[in-house]
């Protein structure tokens, strides 16, 4: 592994750990992680899948990705590919899998449903397709800062992250 630093955890994925290890993925799969960021959750998958599977992150952030590249799998991990992608267009090819995983993602995306639509052309017949998201249902796409939407988003998961501790 790499000696880059990696950022805190995020509260708000600790939920991963307890999702994604039950949503059937096995050894030698192929998983696609959609809007991988520094791939944090492509690590996660990678070690289920093991290192005769394969994980491919896609994500709009040419820095993210940098950030995801800079921590290299360990030898117990499926190799990953990191790819530059925009889910709001026509999708790269690449190739069909297994699993279909996101992480807060599909939240931010102007039309979710169109995504998911494109997205289901990379799906092997029986594909798993898990994401973990927030609910945010009436807030507008792309508005600028919310602070009272950001107050209570972090004493939610500050809430989250002290009930783990216990």
């Amino acid at each position: 592994m790499s000696h880059q630093k990696l950022a805190p955890a995020n509260p708000a994925n600790v939920p991963s750990a307890r999702f994604f290890p039950h949503i059937g993925l096995a050894a030698n799969m192929r998983v696609l992680d959609v809007g991988c960021g520094n791939g944090d959750l492509s690590r996660v998958v990678a070690t289920l899948v093991g290192p005769g599977g394969e994980v491919v992150g896609i994500d709009r952030s040419n820095e993210a990705l940098a950030s995801a590249r800079a921590v290299s799998p360990s030898a117990e991990m499926a190799p990953i590919r990191y790819q530059i992608a925009d889910l709001s267009g026509a999708l790269p090819d690449l190739g069909h899998f297994d699993a279909i995983v996101g992480r807060h993602v599909l939240m931010y995306l102007p039309d979710a449903a169109a995504t998911l639509a494109r997205l289901a052309r990379l799906a092997k017949p029986a594909t798993i397709l898990a994401f973990q998201e927030h609910a945010r249902a009436d807030l507008p796409v792309g508005a600028g800062e919310l602070p009272a939407h950001r107050q209570c988003y972090t004493m939610a998961w500050d809430t989250v992250a002290a009930r783990e501790a216990t």
